[in-house]
């Protein structure tokens, strides 16, 4: 009947006065997995008897990676089996199940629709052999260390508790979920019986741990659903125990970057032209400075490694010398900031230090007595008191270290800004303990932007107060760190060496700053 409705509709269009010729088009992409209509047994069922269990969808599907993504728990000594005919899929049960057991099938984007692979995220099927099934479960929320959001798509495994701690690494879990938008899992109908817990950030869906790889959640004891019933935690990526170099990259004629899996404090060895650049906290760049030719030889040492890096140089021709001024925003520079300029190429200290000169714009003639000046090979810095809303120029004659090129002039031209494209923040802060902390401003991405330490004695209040000057408008997110050893960043956990993270205090509300304004804060709930 509706094909013949199809064809006469078509007749009459086709001939119809006012007819329209249209491009046929596919419709919307499916973009939906497939619906389960049915199972037989029903899911839940006492008393199991069957061999097969039948799955009916809505729409023909297909099975992806079915060894690896669909699980029967407890393990059984064979694996189950199945069959996927149009819209059905048939599993069959390993012989000589335990009597008096719960049984679950779970289906971890194993099943998909035949069109698009739209896989099903997750399915569960849940049976006994006896005539009670399990009803303990294990539920909590998952958040993210640093920055305390909700962690989305995390694995939640339990493992064997007699199992040692590799157990991660080498196995999948016993029973798992996957966390949904707001961090919460449910893990439900388990046994009584002791498990690790353990959550992954499992990019790539082997339902195991790659260390270094993912972020990690886990607890230094063993839960049991009986008695913990609800179970949060904090999931990170891990602190590294051996300083490991992970790349070396060499961005211009004279530099070279180390690149290590953790921050690191770096100490040069038998360093003939070479220098390091100095970080003021640990990080896990080393940048190197040279003025070799052809290949580096050197040694470099970490608080746990020794490396000898011999690295043949890939740019043989030196660049154009040059100064660039750090800050500079659109052609401004901050006027409370010293002026910090950086290098391209090893400089003659002693030579360019005598060759700076600053200028105002509207006197190009006299220059400004600069008393103040540090230099090193890719660095200068002058402390020298800037006037807001105004134009200077800096001339710099740039000579390289044992160069017999020419000397060149570099002009920069920059104007200051003024006290009121900034704002002052003040927090009272009543702290849980007297320790070392950094008090953080970071932005929406959790990147910290401005920060300080601070170190109460056992003498002082807990209430202190932090102010930070010359702030640039902003939603900054307040965050307080224990910076328990004391080296000015923040330290993650380590599992097989069961390390915590620092803890990490984050203000409830975002904190707007305009321009030319003064906040005050007081946080004496800090939790």
């Amino acid at each position: 009947m509706f094909h013949r409705f199809f064809i006469f509709s078509s007749f009459l269009l086709l001939f119809s006065e006012c007819a329209q010729i249209v491009p046929l088009t596919g419709g919307e992409k499916d973009t939906s997995p497939p619906d389960l209509i049915s199972v037989i047994p029903s899911d839940l069922t006492k008393n199991f008897k069957a061999e097969i269990i039948l799955f009916k969808f809505n729409e023909r599907i297909q099975l992806k990676n079915p060894g690896d993504n669909i699980i029967m728990v407890p393990a059984t000594d064979t694996k189950p089996k199945w069959k996927v005919n149009k819209k059905e899929l048939e599993i069959i049960l390993p012989p000589n199940l335990k009597p008096n057991t719960t049984y679950k099938l779970m289906f971890n984007k194993a099943i998909a629709d035949l069109t698009e692979s739209n896989a099903i995220d997750y399915l569960e099927y849940v049976f006994s052999t006896g005539e009670i099934i399990d009803s303990n479960f294990i539920k909590g929320t998952i958040y993210n260390a640093f920055t305390h959001a909700p962690e989305n798509n995390a694995l939640i495994g339990l493992y064997d508790a007699t199992k040692s701690d590799s157990v991660i690494y080498q196995e999948k879990p016993l029973y798992f979920t996957k966390s949904k938008s707001d961090g919460s899992y449910k893990i439900n109908y388990l046994p009584n019986q002791n498990f690790k817990i353990i959550a992954i950030a499992d990019g790539n869906n082997n339902f195991t741990y790659d260390p270094f790889k993912e972020k990690l959640g886990f607890l230094n004891q063993a839960v049991s659903p009986t008695k913990d019933s609800v179970v949060d935690f904090f999931i990170t990526e891990e602190k590294p125990i051996k300083s490991l170099i992970k790349k070396i990259i060499q961005p211009s004629a004279q530099e070279l970057y180390i690149i290590y899996n953790k921050p690191n404090n770096y100490q040069l060895l038998n360093n003939q032209s070479i220098a390091m650049i100095q970080n003021k906290n640990p990080s896990d760049t080393c940048k190197i400075f040279h003025n070799a030719n052809d290949s580096l030889y050197f040694i470099i040492k970490t608080a746990t490694s020794q490396d000898t890096i011999k690295t043949p140089l890939l740019y043989k021709k030196k660049p154009l010398k040059q100064l660039q001024l750090s800050g500079l925003i659109s052609n401004t520079y901050p006027y409370y900031a010293p002026i910090n300029l950086y290098a391209n190429f090893w400089m003659d200290t002693s030579y360019i230090k005598t060759s700076i000169k600053l200028f105002l714009k509207s006197d190009s003639i006299n220059a400004l007595a600069l008393k103040n000046i540090q230099i090193t090979p890719y660095e200068i810095k002058i402390h020298t008191p800037l006037r807001q809303n105004e134009e200077y120029i800096l001339e710099v004659l740039l000579k390289s270290i044992n160069s017999t090129d020419s000397i060149k002039k570099q002009k920069i031209k920059f104007k200051t800004n003024s006290a009121e494209s900034y704002a002052r923040l003040s927090i009272n802060i009543l702290f849980p303990e007297k320790k070392n902390y950094i008090i953080a401003l970071c932005d929406q991405q959790h990147k910290i932007i401005y920060s300080q330490t601070i170190d109460i004695p056992f003498s002082a209040s807990n209430k202190q107060s932090i102010e930070f000057k010359n702030i640039l408008p902003n939603n900054y997110v307040l965050k307080i760190i224990s910076d328990e050893n004391k080296n000015n960043i923040w330290e993650s956990h380590n599992y097989l060496n069961k390390t915590a993270f620092e803890k990490i205090f984050v203000y409830p509300k975002t904190i707007k700053i305009n321009n030319n304004w003064d906040i005050n804060i007081d946080w004496n709930d800090v939790k």
